[in-house]
């Protein structure tokens, strides 16, 4: 039995920045997501540094005991989009299934979409069972707790 109260969502800082990069540079990460290619360091470091100052985009990092196990965004906007990622160390180990639930106690008052790619079907599955249901294409929605 995984004890949740040993994780937690901390908003993400420029000091994330090199480990972050290192996520997104490997092979299973790039596979699932939308860009493919991997992003070279400067190109990179401008995203994330733009992101923190971006007032319709939320990162956090999630971690449990201060080690950091992967990064979640929240783009807020038409669809308030979330995206997951989870390091490539931890990949398979439900270390998803516990950043999704932090990140959707957290924004239990708004709708949630995500972005998924077919051939994705361990996020299929996670999102699914984390209540989020399919609408069209690639996209889940959670519905806000709060209605």
């Amino acid at each position: 039995m995984i004890n949740h109260s040993h994780y937690r969502l901390r908003k993400a800082s420029v000091e994330d920045i090199d480990i972050t990069f290192q996520w997104q540079i490997h092979p299973l990460v790039r596979r699932h997501s939308r860009n493919s290619s991997p992003p070279d360091s400067s190109d990179h470091d401008a995203w994330f540094r733009k992101s923190l100052e971006n007032q319709s985009r939320e990162l956090w990092m999630f971690e449990r005991k201060a080690k950091p196990l992967g990064q979640l965004r929240l783009d807020r906007g038409d669809k308030n989009e979330v995206s997951i990622l989870i390091s490539p160390e931890f990949l398979g180990k439900g270390y998803g299934d516990i950043a999704l639930k932090l990140l959707c106690n957290q924004y239990g008052d708004i709708d949630l979409w995500a972005y998924v790619k077919i051939e994705n079907v361990a996020s299929i599955n996670l999102f699914t069972k984390n209540h989020f249901r399919h609408q069209q294409g690639n996209w889940y929605l959670l519905r806000s707790t709060k209605r």
